[in-house]
């Protein structure tokens, strides 16, 4: 039994012995890969800092400014310009395309970064959606401007601008520029608003405000809640929102309906003071009151 063992030995030596240049040719081409790799990565690394140096790839100082606020807005308004990274940063940095993004996306006046994309050698391209003003909110100082999500715009304005309407009678306190206006009074403007642009009876009379001051009957229970007001001046006590409906108030469509009635009457509501539709019936209309002109003698 020794003896087999320790042929066996002796066998698996030789094998050993005969299989070692094999073995140490495998050993040093290895070898030979493992260092070529090693080169090439210093050489990448290498390549990669010299680019990154390169001013060929440095995003100018003239791109270090994007003017994001329309051109009703105030263009010194620190919230009308969005700084980009410039001079230190390059296209080939991976943290630029998402500091981009988030400078845009913390801007008020964004509402949504489309895309940021490289467009080499030095440029940035930024696809961007941008609020725009759906209410002008009435206030002591001039308007507050609210988008249709019911974000506070930067800035205060005297002009209202195009397409807004305006609110009266609100309470609440504005929020920061960027912030949601939280609470009932935006809220249902922002549907009146919606209402007035998609109702054909309401867009012919040209609804230029939402009078939110009586909202919930704070000022007075038996008064309509939330009030419209025409391009002419023609009040059309309206109740409360349609998601707002409460037992015995007319549906839309009656509402819709006996404006349509009086209109048949009063084009345009044109010589109507107040038309009350907050309340089951038909529409009370209350002309415009005339007053006699004497000549003087």
């Amino acid at each position: 039994m020794a003896l087999r063992l320790s042929s066996r030995f002796r066998a698996l030596g030789k094998a050993i012995a005969e299989r070692k240049d094999p073995i140490q040719k495998i050993a040093l081409r290895a070898g030979a890969a493992v260092s070529l790799v090693f080169i090439v990565l210093l050489v990448h690394r290498s390549a990669y800092a010299l680019v990154m140096r390169s001013p060929d790839f440095k995003v100018p100082q003239a791109l270090a400014r994007a003017q994001v606020a329309p051109a009703w807005a105030d263009p010194t308004a620190a919230e009308s310009v969005v700084m980009l990274p410039a001079g230190r940063d390059t296209l080939l940095d991976p943290d630029l395309v998402p500091g981009v993004a988030a400078s845009f996306a913390s801007n008020p006046w964004v509402r949504r970064v489309v895309a940021v994309e490289r467009v080499f050698p030095d440029q940035v391209r930024v696809r961007l959606e941008l609020r725009t003003a759906r209410l002008a909110v009435r206030r002591a100082n001039g308007h507050v401007l609210v988008d249709r999500d019911g974000v506070r715009l930067p800035g205060v304005y005297d002009k209202l601008p195009r397409h807004a309407i305006e609110v009266a009678g609100a309470a609440s306190v504005p929020p920061a520029a960027g912030r949601r206006w939280e609470g009932p009074e935006i809220a249902s403007a922002l549907e009146m608003a919606t209402l007035a642009e998609g109702e054909s009876i309401l867009r012919g009379l040209d609804i230029r405000v939402v009078d939110v001051a009586n909202l919930n009957g704070r000022r007075d229970p038996r008064s309509p809640d939330l009030c419209l007001v025409t391009a002419g001046g023609a009040y059309i006590g309206w109740g409360r929102a349609p998601s707002a409906l409460r037992f015995g108030e007319p549906t839309l469509a009656e509402k819709l309906d006996n404006l349509r009635r009086t209109s048949e009457n009063y084009p345009r509501l044109e010589g109507v003071s107040f038309v009350k539709i907050h309340q089951k019936g038909p529409a009370r209309v209350k002309p415009v009151e005339v007053g006699v002109v004497r000549r003087a003698r």
